[in-house]
């Protein structure tokens, strides 16, 4: 999203679109250069920036693309190789909520990682009724509510490709050459802190 593309960071957010269509997203976010609060000054650009993404008037992936060639990876070299080899991890489940599929991402969290992940749902052209993203240290718990193009819960089939799809593209480099494939988890929450977490949200989403 633009924000990765002007280097801040998103350690909380909770985003959801009402019936009518309309969208309300809240955001915690910091400067990823520094982990710092996003300085005062930078509101106003930041704001324009976002309503220029919206608009379709920039090439959103491209800037984030830019943004991380030019700032090399700060966080990957803390984190444990064991611990990279089992990430991410993903999950998608239809009985949480009514009628949307629940879909948890936990993985080493890098800029421009909801980005990613929404812009893979997008590709498999599903539709985020809600979602919850979270960072704790280096890693992330994402929670997206998702249908598809028909506004129904994903079947078996599209959830097993959404499974793969993110697994693959969220792998990291270091997990590759390991040649560990990282985990595909069904039936059950990655977290159960963070799935009990996030019920309160599941209430909102349809």
């Amino acid at each position: 999203m633009r924000l990765a593309a002007n280097g801040i960071e998103i350690l909380s957010a909770e985003l959801n679109t009402r019936e009518d269509g309309i969208a309300i997203d809240t955001f915690i976010l910091r400067q990823a250069s520094t982990s710092h609060a996003v300085e005062e000054h930078r509101y106003p650009a930041i704001g324009r920036a976002l309503r220029q993404a919206i608009a379709g008037e920039l090439d959103v992936a491209a800037l984030v693309e830019s943004w991380g060639t030019r700032n090399a990876p700060r966080k990957r070299t803390r984190v444990i190789p064991a611990r990279r080899r089992s990430m991410p991890q993903v999950i998608c489940d239809n009985e949480t909520a009514v009628s949307s599929t629940l879909i948890e991402v936990h993985a080493i969290d890098e800029p421009g990682l909801a980005y990613k992940i929404a812009s893979i749902l997008a590709g498999l052209g599903l539709e985020i009724v809600c979602a919850r993203i979270a960072t704790e240290k280096s890693d992330a718990f994402d929670v997206f509510y998702v249908t598809d193009a028909d506004d129904l819960k994903l079947s078996e089939e599209m959830m097993e490709s959404v499974e793969c799809a993110l697994t693959d593209k969220l792998t990291t480099v270091e997990a590759v050459k390991a040649n560990s494939r990282p985990q595909t988890m069904s039936g059950r929450g990655i977290n159960e802190k963070s799935r009990s977490d996030y019920q309160a949200t599941s209430a909102g989403c349809r």
